[in-house]
């Protein structure tokens, strides 16, 4: 996920992230993007999650 927020651009449309295999990914409506918006990923062996 690091990798994929280092790429982030903000243009008119919203911000748009570049993917591990070239896939472009734009959120509509954001100004930027932060690990923690993604709910859900990079689950520890804390939260309960396999």
């Amino acid at each position: 996920m690091q990798a994929a927020l280092k790429t982030e651009t903000a243009g008119p449309n919203g911000v748009t992230i570049t993917l591990s295999d070239n896939t472009s990914i734009t959120f509509a409506g954001m100004t930027s993007l932060t690990q923690s918006a993604f709910v859900g990923f990079g689950h520890d062996r804390t939260c309960g999650h396999a």
